[in-house]
């Protein structure tokens, strides 16, 4: 069995040879074998062959989740371009501005949809009897044509600017991380995973090309049920989903929300968690409860996809109470670690999945990447430290150290301490300036249901654990959390709230 691709459709392509008649893809309107969305992509990848669009164009994807999002993003590859997936639930000034500074050829998408107020794109093509269609441009941008290889596609991300920045993908920087991915995690032609996070969020790489390489069924899961646990504890004994794989905010939801112990999940066999910490105390609970399952925490920015990984013990002791290691390399990967000025180490990343750089920032490139005994490496932002074993552990973020009277203090520490907290269900910390240029330290503690916390109780809890001066000097109660489209916790949604007087 053919095990090692070149480019991602040839993944579909191969699968559809082996197994036509299973199912490949699941929402809430569609179910689709593999005949099914081989089909419908190739009708997308004729009607771009028909636009004469130059090589290698940048096509967006407007969509909701679900199976169109999915038959377009094979479309796109097939006719040998790159998709660019748009935040369907962003405000449209996000998207417009992602429009413009990736100046896209094409954009699948809805007709009577807001890219109809994009005077640049023409009368949209009407995709099978869908209501999908392409909108072109009625001028392609040939200077914007960048030599970047086989691009395959570019996911916007969060920038310091406070503008998203374009990371992009070839096609060999996708599947050397798929071809770890199989030979890592086992799954066959009768595993069914769950996609839970958007498209235009790293961990859908994994979500799309590792099931469908084993003609596995791939679940979708809409934002409106992504966000309801329990709809997703639901969903998981109904679909008898067997590898699932979000962010641990969604798995804390399931657990104190979506009652999981009344629910047949004994399916589970991989539970693969990313993109920030899981605090030991509920990832015990979820483990006992979903005791057959092997957890895996993975770790890696965007600009890598997975780049470390750490197996969870299956029994996890009473006493353990810090966060697991983020792990050893990947074997396809290499890491090393530069001292910063404060004696911690930033971790920094060199080889295949490493991707090909920022579209249209020469500047961010520059301050990024570096290039050493020949090999391109990536400069992560993550302070790592290594234990006894070789696993790297999690620090914190370069960028969320902060100094206050004259100490270093590293927020993210004081995040975990207030997340090991019984009743804390989540926390987030700020660090905030006043005119004077002086800091205070802002924590938001979101209560675990039944459970009743007051400053005072927090303040005595900080006290064990933290020096004086990580102490936060505001502690605010709250419903709930902001979390970003990708369900991490959104520091901006907080800096806005504050500034609104919450």
């Amino acid at each position: 069995m053919k095990k090692n691709f070149s480019r991602l459709e040839e993944i579909l392509q191969f699968s559809v040879e082996q197994w036509p008649n299973n199912i490949a893809v699941v929402d809430r309107e569609n179910l689709l074998t593999y005949s099914d969305l081989n089909f419908l992509s190739n009708q997308i990848c004729s009607q771009l062959n028909q636009l004469n669009l130059p090589k290698s164009s940048r096509i967006g994807i407007l969509l909701p989740k679900c199976s169109w999002s999915l038959i377009s993003i094979f479309g796109i590859l097939k006719a040998g371009h790159a998709y660019v997936p748009l935040d369907y639930d962003a405000p449209w000034e996000r998207n417009h501005f992602i429009i413009k500074d990736c100046s896209l050829n094409a954009i699948i998408g809805y007709k009577d949809s807001e890219i109809d107020r994009e005077n640049s794109y023409q009368n949209p093509i009407q995709i099978s009897e869908s209501n999908v269609v392409i909108f072109s441009r009625r001028a392609f941008d040939l200077n914007q044509q960048q030599d970047i290889g086989e691009m395959a596609y570019i996911l916007y991300t969060s920038g310091s600017t406070g503008k998203p920045k374009g990371v992009v993908f070839s096609h060999s920087n996708a599947l050397s991380f798929i071809h770890w991915c199989r030979a890592t995690f086992t799954a066959t032609d009768q595993s069914i995973f769950s996609s839970h996070a958007p498209f235009h969020f790293d961990l859908s790489i994994l979500d799309i090309y590792l099931p469908l390489s084993h003609g596995s069924r791939l679940v979708l899961i809409d934002s409106h049920t992504g966000k309801n646990p329990r709809a997703l504890s639901h969903l998981i004994e109904s679909e008898k989903i067997t590898h699932w794989y979000s962010t641990p905010t969604i798995l804390k939801l399931i657990l104190h929300y979506g009652k999981p112990e009344r629910f047949d999940h004994s399916s589970l066999q991989n539970v693969l968690y990313a993109g920030e910490v899981f605090p030991t105390l509920p990832l015990r609970a979820l483990s006992k409860i979903w005791g057959k399952a092997i957890f895996f925490n993975l770790y890696g920015p965007t600009e890598t996809n997975v780049c470390t990984y750490y197996p969870i013990p299956q029994i996890i002791s009473d006493e353990k109470n810090e966060p697991f290691p983020i792990g050893r390399v990947c074997n396809h990967l290499e890491a090393k670690l530069i001292k910063c000025e404060n004696t911690k180490q930033e971790l920094c990343i060199s080889g295949p999945a490493v991707c090909q750089g920022y579209w249209n920032n020469e500047e961010k490139n520059r301050e990024t990447f570096f290039w050493e005994d020949g090999k391109k490496w990536y400069k992560t932002g993550d302070l790592v430290s290594m234990d006894n074993e070789g696993n790297f552990i999690f620090e914190g973020r370069k960028d969320r150290m902060i100094k206050k009277n004259g100490f270093r203090i590293e927020l993210g520490e004081i995040e975990n301490t207030l997340n090991h907290h019984p009743s804390v269900n989540h926390a987030a910390v700020l660090a905030v300036k006043n005119k004077s240029e002086e800091v205070s330290i802002h924590s938001f503690i979101q209560n675990k249901e039944n459970t009743s916390l007051n400053s005072a109780d927090i303040r005595n809890y900080c006290n064990e654990f933290l020096p004086y001066y990580m102490l936060p000097d505001k502690i605010h109660f709250v419903e709930k959390l902001p979390v970003t489209s990708t369900d991490k916790t959104d520091y901006q949604a907080l800096k806005k709230m504050l500034a609104n007087g919450l």
